[in-house]
């Protein structure tokens, strides 16, 4: 949200959220925050239903996902591709960890989402 007499990259108040800041580099910490809040608010039950979901997914070579991959490290995964590959659209949260396959050996990942 702009227009509170902030420039781009300083901090601005908005109403009923408090103080941001419109800096890319916080952006990957303030994901992460959101995550464990989430986290944090599962059932037991709800954090064993998510494990098992994505120990069902199919694993996939990395190189399937160096073909959908941006310049910037983003996906390009349509519903179709998603669908394709035995994934459940939308995909439950840490599921390219979980399916991901670096040189034919399951990715070695922690995940906290």
């Amino acid at each position: 949200m702009r227009g509170r007499g902030a420039a781009p990259g300083n901090p601005c108040t908005q109403p009923g959220r408090g103080r941001t800041v419109h800096k890319s580099r916080f952006v990957r910490a303030a994901i992460e925050l959101k995550r464990q809040a989430k986290t944090a608010r599962q059932t037991p039950e709800q954090a064993a239903e998510r494990a098992a979901i994505l120990a069902r997914l199919p694993k996939i070579p990395a190189s399937e996902f160096a073909a959908i991959t941006t310049e910037r490290g983003g996906l390009r995964a349509t519903r179709e591709w998603l669908i394709s590959h035995g994934i459940p659209n939308p995909p439950p949260a840490g599921w390219r960890q979980a399916v991901e396959q670096v040189d034919g050996a399951i990715a070695e990942r922690t995940t906290t989402s």
